[in-house]
């Protein structure tokens, strides 16, 4: 587990805003419409689905200080039609 909290922000610019908050503390971020494929273009690796998909929603720090973007919003989708 990671002890932190998830604190919404309003970003108009996602690349500008990643570079202003590129630390070490922030160890990943929750991506919403319209950044997405702005994610995607910001990821510095992306898993193979997000790639597939063209967005991203989750970026996550590597320990290297990297960010890799994910796509969780595929799964949602599939357990929303199988239910």
């Amino acid at each position: 587990g990671v002890a932190g909290c998830y604190v919404p922000l309003l970003v108009d610019d996602l690349a500008k805003f990643l570079e202003a908050f590129d630390r070490p503390d922030f160890c990943g971020y929750s991506v919403t419409i319209p950044h997405k494929e702005a994610a995607l273009a910001c990821a510095h690796e992306v898993d193979p689905v997000a790639q597939r998909i063209g967005a991203v929603n989750t970026l996550v720090r590597q320990p290297d200080g990297t960010l890799k973007g994910y796509n969780t919003d595929w799964l949602a989708a599939i357990e929303a039609v199988e239910a």
